[in-house]
């Protein structure tokens, strides 16, 4: 559920930066090369907290890579938006639903070491992240399909 729920806030985040880049003269054959490295580095950073935690390791570098990319992201959506109040409300939605998946999955992992229980506990994250692998297919897939799309590469 929770790499699902990153995979719409991708999605949506996706579009809108997609947009802004046509708009301000990015190639329609690299547009989506630009989103993807913007909430891609989210995501990155996301896997980064889940493992270091896994595996006892601090987590801040990761979270300040999802913090950073989350608010590039947040930034991005919001110069895209229409300026209402309801625009820019549209526009933080999903990077804002990405720091709550994070933040949530993060909460729901075992940390290392917590007992001998763990090794049951992984169970659901190797379930997770075999989810998080098929949206980052989708997304990938989906990437590949624009690019395909352009005229000229």
């Amino acid at each position: 559920m929770t790499a699902g729920f990153a995979f719409l806030a991708f999605r949506l985040s996706f579009a809108s930066l997609t947009a802004l880049a046509v708009e301000h003269g990015v190639a329609g054959n690299v547009v989506g090369m630009f989103a993807c490295l913007v909430d891609g580095g989210a995501v990155v950073g996301t896997v980064g907290v889940v493992m270091a935690r896994s595996t006892g390791r601090r987590t801040w570098p990761y979270w300040a890579t999802v913090a950073g990319f989350a608010a590039t992201s947040l930034g991005f959506n919001v110069a895209h938006s229409d300026g209402t109040a309801a625009g820019i409300a549209i526009a933080i939605t999903p990077p804002a639903a990405q720091l709550v998946g994070t933040e949530l999955l993060v909460r729901m992992l075992p940390s290392a070491g917590s007992s001998a229980e763990t090794a049951t506990d992984v169970a659901p994250a190797v379930a997770a992240a075999r989810t998080a692998t098929a949206a980052a297919t989708v997304a990938r897939d989906t990437v590949s399909a624009a690019v395909r799309r352009c005229p000229t590469w």
